[in-house]
């Protein structure tokens, strides 16, 4: 599966346009496992007559010459960073021995240089290599693992910088497989030359551009629509370093597999696995799953729930470290939330707006304080329904709709997998379908950083109801996987038939801290 996934993004890749300026178009990938990749990618490159570089292989190797000047003046220029011990490191281009080019890194200390150097002096040696100007289409491939931060910036911008505005002889694309652990946002996707593609073990995936996608923020809202919704996940709250969705997940099961933090998240998940076979723990439905299955689709509750069994829900150590983390988010709220609250008090928000969430933190009250009501509890979801009728008919404070309650109050927090298996209770599921109910226009539903994995409440979102009433999008730096497979099963053909647009076009490939920075924006434009 992985093999043709990884066919179909190459064959992607290809065909799309040569850029015919005279300058290069660099396109980076980002790759989970890029080791593992590297023969397949080359061979492919190699197949449709292009030049591919191993940056690892460039440091040990040099590159052909001769040496291109301007070139060499660029690469010295793009990588010089600050030392923490004082001073700066620099490169020097030049040839060695047997005339080749050689990168020479000065102001190291060690005698032999640090993986990261070695990385980045062999990035640097693969922009010189000149068998890259020889053909039309060229590859570069290098890991971020072992570069320190300003490394890897300095790699990135050579790359996606400073070589896009220069003309390589006949290089028309220049393909960057970057090797990443975890997407840095601003600086992988928030330049102009951002990452189109990203390869890991669920496929393949390609963003809209930038421009496509800042110019969709504007229809995530309708003054004239019944609703204008808005579900956060645990996107909205990366910016403020909360450890939600897999983070947490991950925390919970090194604390309750006692894990000194050496072991990978998949290494926990299966040793987690492990221990519910042979505790007699598995749920039925887990039984006949594949190991492999079961870890790719292993969630926070799910683990929380062998926690609660040791624990009172005020006393479980992972709600503990939540809490803790929650208090220290409050007190430096992220880029998504402040902006979100700006949108809120600029007196431009839509009619009828409704904010839903998944997320259990109090970042939105702390910032939005009583431009909202909140409801959480059990007890405040009952009097939900009767509160939206008479906040469409007359205004008031936004409704904030905690669908698994809040860290303030630990009983609330859906956090057992045993509460979502069983769905929703019946005022949540009441309080959702109010906002799908039928009218004359569709109202606009946006997804910010939900990956649609709860048990609990994708079952209540695909009801022909809402594939009928309801205008989706979806923002996230890249299509969520999750969302896309909801989309095929729940809302393609709903959609075809009555001529709507796709999931592609429903898709806004921006982080939560752009997509609400642009809404904040759009607010302030005319006045």
């Amino acid at each position: 599966m992985l093999t043709r996934s990884l066919l179909q993004l190459l064959d992607n890749l290809l065909s799309e346009a040569e850029n015919e300026a005279g300058e290069v178009r660099v396109v980076p990938v980002l790759v989970s496992d890029l080791p593992f990749h590297l023969a397949t990618l080359r061979a492919i490159i190699h197949h449709a007559g292009g030049v591919f570089l191993n940056a690892e292989e460039a440091a040990e190797e040099g590159a052909d010459g001769p040496i291109d000047a301007r070139i060499a003046a660029i690469v010295e220029a793009a990588i010089r960073m600050p030392r923490p011990e004082g001073g700066e490191l620099t490169v020097r281009v030049g040839t060695d021995d047997t005339g080749r080019i050689a990168v020479e890194v000065q102001g190291a200390t060690d005698e032999v240089l640090p993986p990261g150097l070695a990385t980045l002096r062999g990035v640097a040696t693969a922009v010189l290599d000149r068998r890259l100007q020889s053909a039309t289409i060229g590859a570069i491939a290098y890991g971020e693992a072992d570069l320190e931060p300003a490394g890897q910036i300095a790699a990135w911008s050579l790359l996606t910088e400073q070589l896009p505005r220069q003309p390589l002889g006949s290089l028309r694309t220049l393909v960057i497989f970057l090797g990443v652990g975890q997407v840095e946002y601003r600086r992988h996707l928030g330049g102009d030359v951002a990452a189109r593609y990203r390869l890991n073990s669920a496929g393949w995936s390609r963003r809209n551009s930038r421009a496509v996608s800042v110019n969709a923020v504007v229809h995530t809202t309708n003054n004239q629509a019944p609703w204008n919704v808005f579900f956060l996940g645990a996107g909205f709250a990366a910016s403020s370093e909360l450890p939600l969705g897999d983070e947490l997940r991950d925390h919970a099961l090194a604390d309750l597999l006692g894990d000194d933090g050496s072991a990978t998240a998949v290494g926990l998940a299966e040793r987690f696995h492990t221990q519910l076979v042979e505790n007699d723990r598995l749920l039925v439905e887990e039984r006949a799953m594949p190991r492999r299955q079961f870890v790719d689709q292993l969630t926070a509750e799910r683990v929380l729930r062998e926690e609660r069994r040791w624990h009172q829900p005020a006393a479980m150590p992972t709600l503990i470290y939540f809490r803790d983390r929650n208090d220290t988010a409050v007190a430096d709220r992220g880029e998504a939330v402040r902006m979100l609250g700006e949108w809120l008090r600029s007196d431009r928000t839509p009619p009828r707006l409704v904010l839903v969430t998944v997320n259990f933190d109090t970042l939105i009250e702390a910032e939005a304080g009583d431009m909202v009501e909140v409801f959480a509890t059990e007890a405040r979801f009952a009097t939900c329904g009767d509160y939206l009728t008479e906040y469409r008919a007359n205004g008031g404070p936004i409704p904030l709709l905690k669908l698994h309650g809040t860290i303030t109050d630990p009983p609330s927090v859906v956090a057992n997998v045993d509460e979502t298996v069983l769905g929703l209770t019946a005022s949540r599921q009441s309080s959702l379908r109010r906002l799908a109910e039928p009218a004359d226009d569709l109202s606009p539903w946006t997804y910010v950083g939900y990956s649609m994995r709860d048990l609990d409440i994708v079952p209540v979102l695909r009801e022909l109801g809402f594939a009928e009433t309801v205008e989706e999008r979806w923002v996230s730096p890249f299509p969520d996987e999750n969302a896309r497979r909801f989309a095929e099963v729940y809302r393609s053909d709903i959609w075809m038939r009555n001529q709507r647009a796709n999931f592609s076009e429903r898709t806004i490939a921006l982080s939560a801290d752009a997509f609400f920075t642009r809404l904040s924006e759009l607010s302030h434009e005319g006045q």
